[in-house]
């Protein structure tokens, strides 16, 4: 049973995607317009006891999905998408 199934376009993976938590200066542009992660987490009010728990995937250029908000703008599948990367989280 995955508790998050998500999305996003693989062809913008620029050098080596990895998946992690945040680190500090993560910023990427989820709700349009480019935030900090602290920032958006506040937004979104997820517990400051939980972010550093969040799955992030990001490659060469930055953050490309978070896990809960979804992909970057850039990552975002559109018409042009060709390849699709899928995402399925599983929690103990």
């Amino acid at each position: 049973n995955f508790v998050l199934k998500d999305t996003f376009d693989y062809d913008t993976i620029k050098g080596k995607a990895v998946i992690r938590s945040r680190k500090e200066g993560d910023k990427a542009d989820i709700h349009g317009g480019t935030k900090t992660l602290k920032k958006l987490f506040i937004e979104e009010k997820i517990p400051a006891e939980e972010r550093n728990s969040v799955a992030i995937i990001a490659d060469d250029e930055g953050v490309l999905w978070i896990e809960g908000l979804g992909a970057a703008r850039r990552a975002r599948l559109s018409e042009k998408t060709v390849n699709v990367a899928a995402i399925k989280i599983r929690k103990k």
